[in-house]
């Protein structure tokens, strides 16, 4: 296998790679979003937020 078949298989199993979080608090899906300047976890129900 050549170094760019491996690059390129690199790139797709990142691509592939989601997270989704629940929150602690509600049990809702969470977003990323930015808050006080960082990049943080959101819950849209109670505005529970984490830093990533």
């Amino acid at each position: 296998m050549t170094d760019i078949q491996k690059e390129t298989q690199g790139q797709v199993a990142e691509e592939k790679t989601n997270v989704v979080r629940f929150c602690p608090i509600c049990g809702s899906q969470m977003y990323q979003g930015m808050r006080y300047g960082f990049l943080c976890w959101i819950c849209p129900e109670c505005d529970f937020d984490e830093p990533v």
